[in-house]
């Protein structure tokens, strides 16, 4: 599986896939942290009885725990 990210950089990645009947998936897992609210992926994938990749694009919307011990301050 490739997974594209915002800013163009290009991972190949293992993938957890699963087989049932006549279909195929695969799932992965990320870790994100608040900086990546908003950051695109694109995830694509082809085999044999593809003539052109398929493609799906998702738009991030993180959600991070408040952490009470960091603190900022203005300059």
């Amino acid at each position: 599986m490739t997974l594209l990210m915002s800013g163009c950089v290009c991972l190949q990645i293992n993938s957890v896939t699963k087989v049932n009947d006549q279909s195929v998936s695969a799932e992965v897992t990320i870790l994100v942290n608040v900086t990546d609210n908003e950051a695109r992926y694109k995830c694509e994938a082809s085999n044999t009885a593809t003539e052109i990749p398929l493609f799906e694009t998702v738009t991030l919307d993180v959600h991070c725990k408040y952490d009470s011990s960091v603190f900022f301050f203005p300059l």
